[in-house]
């Protein structure tokens, strides 16, 4: 069997290689394994990301769900408003939350997109103070980036 890196994985899956860390520890990456104990993941090529069983109290887990549930919510046509204003701000909660831990990780683009359904959800309930502040934590990540 042929195995691929988290790297490349993550890359072929358009997604962040912490992501795909988290994804083979809690066992959703089916054949993935660990070399050496701690060492790097190794995902058979092919594999596949299975759906989450049971529920978790992580709350990188718990903002994931919450930012898929948006991204749907954004890409509809219609236009149409699914989430009611206590909707909006549980998410926003969710994503700013998540937005923090990944700065913290040094998980720089998965904060930038955190942090895009943040401003996302503010914008959307016309919470304007916010905005602003969004748009200055992106601004303040992207020059992060750059200094890289």
């Amino acid at each position: 069997m042929k195995y691929v890196s988290a790297k490349v994985f993550a890359k072929d899956n358009n997604i962040s290689v912490r992501w795909v860390q988290e994804l083979c520890k809690s066992g959703r990456i089916s054949g993935a394994t660990r070399l050496g104990g701690n060492g790097t993941w190794m995902i058979p090529v092919g594999a596949s990301i299975t759906e989450k069983s049971g529920t978790s109290n992580s709350n990188i887990s718990n903002s994931m769900e919450v930012i898929n549930m948006v991204n749907a919510e954004k890409q509809m046509e219609t236009g149409q408003m699914l989430l009611n204003k206590f909707d909006l701000d549980m998410a926003a909660v969710y994503f700013e939350f998540a937005g923090e831990e990944f700065v913290r990780r040094g998980d720089y683009q998965d904060a930038i997109n955190a942090y895009d359904k943040t401003l996302y959800c503010f914008e959307t309930d016309e919470n304007l103070n916010r905005v602003e502040e969004i748009k200055s934590i992106i601004a303040g990540i992207k020059k992060k980036m750059e200094e890289k």
